[in-house]
């Protein structure tokens, strides 16, 4: 068993008087499907099991809290282990729900001796420590500023029948620190439909990695349906909600998904290629699956995977990445060559137009840009033929940024009655439309990026919450809604969407150059680049991005740290 006084994040003070301390989270799906594993199930987990040993006869209070803290923290289905440390009332009664997350790493105070109270029948420990995140009742990780949130929690302890000291009021949620999270859990995308059921939204949830059922996890989630980070975005599913997921069988490289249900069994062809298309893309990032079969109430069914048809970039040309430099000249360069940059045809490529921001039509057909004074936005056909037209003209303009459907996004600031962000949408035939955004109330947003899938939204603003992410409601009054903030240490310069769950975000720190961040939408995984200087960045998802630096100079990213000089 490994020290546990070299990485406890909690400080353990045993009290004399037992203290109860209530605490209530919701549900989260941290117990194992109630199904027999076999050689052959599906094992994706690259998790460095630590061996914890149970309770030891004579440990004392603040013993049993260290092993029942070991325990929780080094995932098995059910907890067995943990469960050893309990009460036996409380052990039938422990419901595993949230995840808190913690990363202190020293006691705060050194463990009292058994013999100050050898007769006792009751002792409490008080576990006190900091917040790191905590993940809720649907698998989504929510990270915390550090020193912002203190988590204490006093455990009451009993002698059971054998005169042993054992927790009787356990909390009702798991309690792990940073890092025995990242050696025990990880981040998966689950996928949903759009409202259009054109394209395959990622929604990012944590599992354990180490459950031997982890794609039935996952397809369980499927039916379980999004995370309120898109789920009110109006994202659809194909799964009806009363749908049975039985024990997946990988074999040969093929996965087995078994459902059942009336409601799936009346399922037409459109919704069953469908479901194939969801399960295909949530479970292929799992080792050794090549191919996702799916059965119904025992009966194969025969679809094509759509999936591939069904990825946000699907119908969109291989793309170049588009830089606006200091010069006004727009250039392009193709990401997936080591080559330089080449001016783009037309006014464009002439620098004609003195612009301060830049954005690119998916399709690679249209530019749109913000003038040197910030009051016009200009929409450009990428032709040598193509002239500009103003579809916009405002106050103080950031952005823009295209959406896949041809809108375009931007942000007005008003000074006039207070400050106000704006937030408006060029449709294709020029109609302005306004978009809510109750979120923004009162704040001064500086960039507003669109994810290629047209759902997802992250948006800048100055203050403590500097960088948020949420979704888009469409429709006829169309809305934004902010479900995550990003608290950075900083100030943001620029973000663009890398990939589909990472942010390329450039920020400035407090007395400090500006470098860029592959940062996930969830917050849980922050790097940092190697060059200073940067002002901005260009990416395509899935594809290497670009940087301009104050001395300007273009440079390539070539891996999540690591960026080389183009011109």
């Amino acid at each position: 068993m490994r020290e546990p006084k070299i990485r406890r994040g909690f400080g353990l003070a045993a009290l004399g008087v037992a203290t109860a301390l209530a605490t209530g989270c919701a549900t989260i799906p941290t117990e194992s499907p109630v199904v027999a594993s076999s050689p052959g199930a599906d094992d994706g987990s690259s998790e460095v099991r630590i061996e914890v040993r149970p309770p030891q006869p004579g440990a004392t209070p603040t013993q049993i809290v260290e092993g029942f803290l070991d325990a929780m923290s080094s995932y098995a289905p059910g907890f067995p282990l943990a469960e050893e440390f309990l009460m036996p009332d409380a052990r039938a009664g422990w419901v595993r729900s949230a995840i808190e997350v913690y990363n202190r790493t020293t006691l705060d105070q050194p463990e009292p001796s058994a013999a100050a109270f050898p007769d006792a029948t009751q002792a409490s420990v008080r576990l006190a420590g900091e917040r790191a995140a905590r993940i809720d009742a649907e698998g989504r990780f929510t990270a915390v500023a550090p020193g912002s949130e203190p988590l204490e929690y006093v455990l009451r302890l009993e002698r059971d029948p054998a005169g042993e000291w054992r927790i009787d009021n356990p909390p009702d949620f798991l309690l792990i620190s940073s890092f025995d999270l990242s050696r025990t859990y990880s981040p998966f995308s689950t996928y949903f439909p759009n409202p259009e059921g054109t394209v395959l939204v990622p929604d990012q949830i944590w599992l354990p990695a180490g459950e031997p059922q982890l794609a039935t996890l996952l397809a369980q989630a499927l039916v379980d349906g999004p995370t309120d980070l898109i789920g009110p975005a109006g994202v659809g599913n194909a799964f009806p909600t009363d749908t049975l997921v039985g024990r997946t069988v990988l074999s040969g490289g093929t996965l087995t998904v078994p459902l059942s249900g009336p409601a799936v069994s009346d399922t037409d062809g459109a919704a069953r290629r469908l479901m194939v298309a969801q399960l295909a893309e949530t479970l292929f990032p799992l080792p050794g699956i090549d191919r996702v079969s799916v059965t119904i109430d025992g009966e194969a069914i025969d679809v094509p995977d759509d999936s591939s048809q069904l990825s946000a970039l699907a119908g969109f040309a291989d793309p170049p990445v588009y830089v606006l430099a200091d010069d006004d000249v727009v250039r392009s360069a193709d990401p997936t060559q080591r080559s330089g940059l080449a001016e783009v045809p037309g006014v464009l490529g002439r620098g004609e137009l003195a612009s301060r921001s830049l954005a690119v039509s998916l399709d690679r057909t249209t530019a749109a840009t913000v003038d040197e004074t910030g009051t016009q936005v200009l929409r450009t056909p990428l032709t040598e033929e193509g002239q500009p037209v103003r579809v916009f003209q405002g106050e103080d303009i950031v952005g823009p940024s295209f959406d896949r459907y041809g809108n375009l996004w931007l942000v007005d600031r008003r000074s006039a009655g207070g400050p106000s962000s704006d937030i408006r949408m060029v449709q294709p035939d020029g109609a302005v439309v306004a978009v809510a955004a109750p979120d923004l109330v009162g704040a001064r947003v500086t960039d507003l990026k669109i994810a290629a899938d047209g759902v997802r939204v992250a948006v800048v603003t100055e203050g403590a919450a500097v960088l948020r992410v949420g979704h888009i409601v469409r429709g006829a009054a169309p809305a934004i809604d902010l479900t995550v903030n990003l608290a950075v240490e900083g100030t943001v310069v620029d973000v663009a969407w890398a990939g589909e769950r990472e942010l390329l975000v450039v920020v400035a720190p407090p007395g400090g150059p500006p470098r860029p961040y592959s940062v996930s939408v969830d917050g849980s995984a922050v790097t940092e680049g190697s060059v200073t200087g940067t002002t901005s960045v260009a990416a395509y998802p899935s594809r290497p991005a670009f940087a301009l630096t104050d001395v300007r100079t273009v440079l390539r990213q070539t891996s999540v740290l690591q960026w080389d000089q183009v011109t």
